[in-house]
């Protein structure tokens, strides 16, 4: 398995004090730390797809919206800062993304483990699902 976790040479510079130059790198969907340590695992990986799931749960919404730097970014989750359940979200959804943004890497779900999340609470919505065709005479 190839994992392309959008890092290159071309996208960020570090500077012998440790600041970077802000290129193409995804710094709203990095984990505390990938942007504290360049620190890239699986677990990485993992806090990056509970933004997915945040972004799919706020139809397309901007991470942080009121963060304008990875430097503030770091800040803030180093304290402890997560994003906010979104309005149309499941309690039990919001749990899930929420489980990918643990501080601590090991306590993180692995993907095998969201992937069975996610298809119990698919076959949830599938039980709640109702079929309305057009040719119904019922008024809805």
């Amino acid at each position: 398995m190839v994992v392309n976790r959008g890092i290159a040479v071309s996208q960020i510079l570090v500077y012998t004090s440790l600041s970077f130059k802000q290129g193409n790198f995804p710094w709203r969907w990095s984990s505390l730390e990938s942007l504290r340590d360049l620190s890239f695992t699986s677990a990485s990986d993992v806090w990056s797809f509970g933004i997915v799931l945040w972004e799919i749960a706020t139809y397309g919404g901007l991470p942080y919206p009121d963060i304008t730097s990875p430097f503030a970014l770091v800040s803030q989750l180093a304290t402890g800062y997560r994003m906010p359940r979104p309005d149309q979200c499941s309690e039990e959804l919001y749990e899930l993304m929420s489980s990918c943004w643990k501080e601590n890497p090991l306590m993180r779900p692995k993907f095998s483990k969201i992937a069975s999340q996610l298809k119990s609470f698919l076959r949830e919505v599938k039980k709640t699902y109702i079929n309305i065709t057009e040719d119904s005479n019922e008024e809805v």
